[in-house]
């Protein structure tokens, strides 16, 4: 019975290839025919994952002989999340890593342009490919919408705010955060700390344990997912806005895209993973923030700092520089010139 459960499951996972999502191909497409011929459009633009939205606009090419836009909002190849892919130890993790491959580079070789969402997944579709042989792979960054911000509202927070908005679960941890709060409270003894911490989303189990283990429940909330406006009310009314990356490989290309709502709000980042991540190059590069790898000293240090100044009265908030530039609207003009 063990075995028969085995064959199953690998048969499932290549009848589901490149994703559950794939029965819906033909179904699609048939529609894709009809909105394309009744339009007169002369572009086809996909956008994935789900990734079986690219083999449709593959398969709308070939029969339309059309333009063909993919946009990749997540990496085929290389995604973080799909360690059995990345780092494949059994024969059919084997296959399917070969067969994913060969789906990447039959989709990008029939694509008159690539669109990516960050410069790290450009750099590998580069380098996989050619600039040569398909010079238009382009970063598109995800982006913020302006709008969200306009009438938000802004809460005074007694406390000096540090806040969370997404989930934390897998590599994302907190723990450093937690152990710098032990450290200051001990600091500032006998005055109490007024710092509270704020995690809002959807977080795992361990994220509780952690809070426990550290004795920090005095210091921190954790709350279920809230409406985006209310979020957004959470980013502006927070002193710093906490960002944790994903660690291992693969994981410095990553960008979540609560960092570019992050730059919306205009408060200043706390980035909690390796520095040579590509967020971590963007906070350093537009003056927003800090990134702190694995030293509790200088995520000590930066705390204190921050903290001192909010006692004094400070407003030590930026908007840091060219943050306009990952705008909805700038994103969408990038795009746009592609056509």
């Amino acid at each position: 019975f063990r075995y028969l459960v085995k064959v199953v499951s690998a048969f499932l996972r290549f009848i589901t290839f490149p994703d559950h999502m794939v029965l819906w191909v033909p179904f699609a497409v048939y529609k894709g025919l009809h909105i394309i011929r009744r339009n007169h459009m002369d572009t086809i633009y996909v956008s994935s994952p789900p990734h079986s939205t690219q083999l449709i606009g593959y398969l709308l090419k070939k029969i339309t002989g059309k333009r063909l836009v993919i946009d990749f909002r997540d990496p085929i190849v290389g995604n973080v999340g799909n360690k059995s892919l990345n780092d494949p130890t059994d024969l059919i993790s084997r296959i399917e890593s070969r067969l994913i491959r060969a789906y990447e580079r039959c989709i990008v070789n029939h694509a008159d342009a690539v669109i990516v969402n960050t410069e790290t997944h450009r750099s590998e579709l580069s380098r996989r490919y050619g600039r040569g042989s398909h010079p238009n792979i382009v970063t598109v960054h995800n982006s913020y919408d302006p709008d969200d911000y306009k009438n938000a509202r802004k809460i005074t927070c007694d406390q000096y705010t540090i806040a969370h908005v997404g989930s934390v679960y897998g590599t994302r941890k907190a723990d450093i955060l937690f152990q710098a709060l032990r450290i200051l409270e001990q600091e500032f003894f006998p005055d109490a700390l007024k710092i509270h911490v704020l995690f809002v989303g959807l977080n795992d189990g361990a994220l509780e344990q952690s809070v426990k283990s550290y004795s920090v429940e005095k210091y921190v909330t954790i709350r279920k997912f809230i409406p985006h406006r209310e979020a957004v009310s959470v980013m502006v009314s927070a002193h710093m806005l906490l960002l944790i990356k994903m660690i291992g490989p693969n994981s410095f290309g990553q960008i979540p895209g609560k960092f570019f709502e992050y730059l919306g709000a205009g408060r200043k980042i706390l980035c909690l993973g390796p520095r040579e991540s590509e967020v971590a190059g963007i906070i350093k590069k537009m003056d927003v923030g800090y990134n702190v790898d694995d030293d509790l000293d200088e995520l000590v240090s930066i705390l204190r700092s921050e903290y001192k100044a909010f006692l004094e009265g400070k407003n030590r908030q930026t908007t840091g520089r060219d943050v306009a530039n990952y705008s909805a609207g700038q994103m969408a003009k990038r795009i746009s010139d592609l056509f």
